[in-house]
């Protein structure tokens, strides 16, 4: 299978579903699409939303982290869509996309970091950079937030994690929590 083909299979499997359009289905005549309860209808899943976020390198944040940068020349910032995944635990992005803020590959700080996908297949970590998010709600109200975004050869799209939806004000902090109110037994627990 070619790399990218391999890439996008990968995407495909952690976010993407598509309805089979044939007939039969493990002996059943017809198989069913997916449904929402509203009465039982059918209705396609929802996708992952995209936001578009600007990413300015901070050279000064790696240099206090003990990775100084040794040419700045190149610098830009960059406008990239982003997954906005609230189950994805660290920001990721591509290699080209760090690439294209002007950064040396000798710059961007190596990692101690394995991440996996849903179906537990190697994300290709590589490395990291430090980097400020900058994007607007919808009544135009700018939001940003100092990240440390992993970086991947293997990726395509980019990802932004729960906890920069959070500083960036998209999501809201307890997103992810079990009600208090619901019984002990029925809360699923933190496995860290």
């Amino acid at each position: 299978m070619h790399r990218a083909d391999s890439v996008e299979h990968l995407y495909n499997q952690l976010f993407m579903m598509n309805m089979r359009n044939d007939t039969t289905c493990t002996g059943r005549v017809k198989p069913l699409q997916h449904h929402i309860f509203y009465a039982w209808i059918a209705l396609p899943t929802k996708s992952h939303p995209i936001m578009s976020v600007q990413l300015t390198f901070l050279p000064e944040d790696h240099t206090a982290l003990g990775f100084p940068m040794k040419d700045r020349s190149r610098l830009t910032t960059i406008t990239i869509p982003m997954v906005a995944d609230s189950g994805c635990q660290s920001s990721i992005i591509p290699l080209h996309s760090a690439l294209a803020m002007g950064i040396n590959k000798a710059d961007i700080i190596p990692v101690k970091l394995t991440m996996c996908g849903a179906i537990k297949e190697d994300l290709g970590v590589e490395s990291g950079i430090i980097a400020r998010a900058c994007t607007s709600d919808a009544v135009g109200t700018n939001r940003s937030s100092k990240l440390m975004i992993y970086v991947s050869a293997k990726m395509e799209k980019a990802f932004n994690c729960r906890e920069a939806l959070i500083t960036l004000g998209a999501i809201h902090a307890d997103i992810a929590e079990i009600p208090a109110s619901w019984p002990q037994d029925l809360r699923i627990r933190r496995i860290l």
